[in-house]
């Protein structure tokens, strides 16, 4: 698959990782869950799974009469669900087909950034809902990454941000996508769409700041690499994460929604 994700399940702290992506995002995507009805009986499809704290989020919520499909790249996290009512399939968006029809509920968060066909798999997406049924997906801009000035090391902390994108453009994926997002699900045809920004805070110690402490250290050997960060600044970049005076705002976080018509 043509795709600029770099953050690879198979390394050590992976899981942890994850982890913290969950605590620190799930509150806003389950929020959006919940406004579009999700309930007992009904068919769901997570794509790009990762750790699986939606997937199983949703399994609460269909019950034993409702059903939701798992997918990842790589499912090592997702293969560790035991619910009755969820089944994990290792899938790749673009490349592979998607049951027709089949769905009440499409969500993927974080996915179509990474991926140069995002038509494509877009479009693969709403052809798996059922008429009637609700996609919501969910993508980063970095517009919003940035520090309280006032902050000791907000001029690194900047730098490392903007070091961080560099590094995620040059592998293909799009820091900006959010932006665009809105309009592409208009294009394919659903109704009903809307769509609205959040921008939580990262502060010192949270899980939105042990996110993106390992989020960039995953990627330390890059840049460093390039020279965009020389490796002291890299080393007291990720210690920044650890000071409860760290106060910054998070990428905005665009979800959108829209309803195949019946």
């Amino acid at each position: 698959m043509a795709h600029g994700y770099t953050l690879d399940n198979a390394w050590v702290h992976a899981r942890e990782r994850l982890g913290q992506l969950e605590a620190h995002f799930d509150p806003g995507s389950i929020r959006h869950l919940e406004r579009l009805g999700v309930a007992e009986g009904w068919h769901c499809l997570e794509v790009a799974g990762g750790g699986g704290s939606i997937a199983t989020w949703l399994s609460q919520k269909v019950g034993t009469t409702g059903r939701v499909v798992a997918t990842d790249i790589d499912t090592r996290f997702l293969d560790r669900l035991d619910y009755p009512n969820v089944e994990v399939r290792r899938h790749d968006i673009v490349d592979e087909a998607l049951p027709e029809a089949a769905f009440d509920l499409v969500h993927g968060r974080f996915i179509l950034m990474h991926l140069a066909d995002r038509d494509r798999a877009l479009r693969s997406m709403v052809g798996a809902l059922k008429p009637g049924g609700w996609l919501l997906v969910e993508e980063p801009d970095a517009a919003s990454s940035l520090p309280d000035p006032r902050m000791s090391g907000a001029q690194l902390f900047a730098k490392g941000t903007n070091a961080f994108n560099k590094v995620q453009i040059d592998a293909g994926a799009d820091v900006h996508y959010g932006r665009q997002l809105y309009r592409d699900v208009r294009a394919v045809g659903l109704v009903d769409v809307d769509g609205e920004g959040r921008v939580p805070v990262i502060h010192g110690g949270s899980p939105g700041a042990r996110f993106w402490q390992l989020t960039i250290a995953q990627r330390r050997d890059m840049i460093v690499g390039e020279g965009l960060l020389t490796d002291e600044e890299m080393s007291r970049l990720l210690a920044l994460f650890d000071d409860t005076a760290l106060a910054a705002m998070e990428a905005v976080i665009m979800s959108v929604w829209g309803r195949k018509p019946d």
